[in-house]
């Protein structure tokens, strides 16, 4: 408030994006001298604005089916990407570059879960050492682990997931 001078202020783009905005600009209409500026370029979705401060992407193979055109586009947009594809492994893009990570032999019980289970070891690894690879073997070990259990049940702990890691990097 003290900023502006103004009583009230939004943080842009507000939710909702309509079709009377270029998503680069829009006029106050109550008074027509102010405008409002975003992140990004003039005739582009909200999608591209996302991905532009996006700096790890995670999806599954099952979201983005019928999409892949699309999803080659979002991963050269992001510095890491990574599509699971359950137990088949996952994909991980860095800077663009594809390198597959193998699977870790599982025996599930209950999937649900698995992919913010994948999701959340990354970020933390990563955060740790922020080695994209290293980060992608133990999420792919904490989320085999965890559909191995019903619900949260068979979700690793440290201990649990360094042995889990160091076995598969042997099978390697």
């Amino acid at each position: 408030r003290n900023l502006f001078g103004r009583a009230h202020t939004a943080i842009f783009p507000p939710p909702g994006i309509d079709r009377g905005g270029s998503f680069f600009a829009r006029t106050d209409r109550v008074s027509p001298s102010r405008i409002y500026v975003g992140i990004a370029s003039p005739g582009r979705g909200p999608k591209l604005v996302f991905l532009r401060t996006l700096q790890t992407l995670f999806l599954s193979a099952s979201d983005v089916r019928g999409q892949e055109s699309a999803m080659t586009e979002w991963v050269q947009r992001v510095p890491i990407a990574v599509v699971t594809a359950g137990s088949l492994g996952a994909l991980l893009y860095v800077n663009g570059d594809r390198y597959e990570v193998r699977p870790r032999r599982a025996l599930e019980v209950d999937p649900t879960g698995a992919g913010d289970v994948f999701a959340a070891t990354f970020l933390a690894r990563y955060l740790y050492d922020a080695d994209p690879w290293a980060a992608a073997e133990a999420a792919t070990c904490a989320a085999s682990l965890s559909v191995e259990g019903v619900g949260w049940s068979a979700v690793p702990d440290a201990a649990g997931l360094e042995a889990a890691l160091r076995a598969y990097r042997r099978a390697a």
